[in-house]
């Protein structure tokens, strides 16, 4: 068969596959047509059977063991490991999409699946020291760090909370968030109806629907407000510690020296060489103070009411725990404020008024990973 493995990677969600191209179901009179004509050839479920077993047969089966032959022999290494991420990225469009429902009582889908996560494993073991990171965290990723990646069309997957770096964001796009529930066919009806909630509301009051905004530490630990015992109306300043976990959202990392700058002309008495300097006295900051963070629904529904900010607003005074009690994205601000780091100065904002979707905009944070 004269086919690509990248020949599927235009396969969405609600499409399947005939006659070695893309059937696009998005819309119900599509499906219906397309429904009505499957009935009249052998039904719709046995005919996406029988198009995967005739591709199983005639391309998946050699492809994966050529490449496994290639991969044991270190054969075009480079060429080899990019063909391996290629086919991942096909097994999850697959998983992910409307043909797969079909798929479950079919021996070559199962063969396929086991076949393609023990030539991953194979694969694991012969990355070289210098390889294309898109590749290696593409072979190192997870069944669902895959399917997310590739039901959004990003070309990374998404990272885990121990690779976020130090001093990055991490933005909950609720979007997202539902996404990793859906893929590990997770999916609380209450947890849902509120999320998507916020998610109107941030779009109604920020124009993002971004609702939710901590702090990397590094090593898989955020500085964080927290529900303390599971009380929705009231947030508790603390450490995170979560490795072997995947962030399903956007992140933006610190623009080090930028933020080095500003410290330095707010502290010209005090100043640093790094940013790395920098960052210890904001990590120790989040740490000690993390205690005395609380804050309640109230203080986070006054993140969309606007403050006037005045010529002489001084945003080192912002940070006080004990007595300001700010949104997670406010409180983020004034932890950086305290140190010069005026996020709010070029939206004209004082640090309560900073948004999750601020982040975004500012220039003291650059793209990191983006999902939307």
């Amino acid at each position: 068969m004269n086919i690509e493995i990248k020949t599927f990677h235009s396969l969405k969600p609600t499409d399947t596959f005939r006659k070695g191209e893309v059937v696009c179901l998005e819309g119900i009179i599509s499906r219906i047509i397309f429904a009505i004509k499957e009935f009249f050839s052998g039904g719709w479920e046995n005919r996406d059977i029988l198009t995967f077993t005739d591709f199983y047969d005639s391309f998946f089966k050699q492809k994966i063991i050529d490449l496994t032959q290639q991969i044991s022999t270190n054969q075009n290494l480079d060429q080899t490991l990019t063909e391996i991420k290629d086919l991942l990225k096909t097994k999850a469009k697959i998983a992910n999409s409307a043909w797969a429902k079909s798929l479950g009582t079919s021996l070559e889908y199962g063969f396929f699946q086991s076949e393609c996560d023990a030539l991953q494993e194979l694969a694991k073991a012969h990355l070289p020291p210098a390889i294309n990171k898109t590749t290696f965290r593409w072979i190192q990723a997870t069944d669902s760090q895959q399917r997310f990646a590739a039901y959004l069309n990003l070309d990374e997957v998404p990272y885990r909370f121990e690779e976020i770096p130090k001093g990055a964001v991490m933005l909950t796009d609720p979007h997202a968030f539902l996404l990793g529930l859906k893929i590990k066919d997770t999916w609380p009806w209450v947890k849902t109806s509120v999320i998507r909630f916020k998610a109107w509301a941030c779009k109604f009051t920020t124009g993002k629907t971004v609702t939710h905004a901590e702090l990397a530490l590094g090593g898989g630990e955020s500085f964080d407000l927290d529900k303390p015992d599971g009380n929705w109306w009231q947030g508790q300043g603390t450490i995170q510690k979560r490795t072997n976990r995947i962030f399903y959202g956007t992140i933006v990392v610190p623009n080090g020296q930028a933020m080095l700058d500003a410290y330095n002309r707010r502290f010209p008495l005090e100043r640093l060489n790094t940013f790395d300097d920098l960052w210890a006295k904001i990590d120790l900051e989040a740490r000690t103070q993390a205690v005395n963070v609380k804050v309640t629904i109230w203080d986070i529904i006054k993140t969309a009411i606007p403050r006037t900010r005045a010529p002489d607003y001084d945003c080192t005074k912002a940070w006080d725990p004990s007595n300001n009690q700010y949104s997670c994205s406010a409180t983020t601000s004034a932890l950086f404020s305290k140190f010069g780091i005026d996020i709010g100065e070029e939206f004209s904002k004082v640090d309560q008024n900073i948004s999750p979707a601020d982040f975004l905009r500012s220039k003291f944070f650059q793209p990191f990973y983006i999902t939307s």
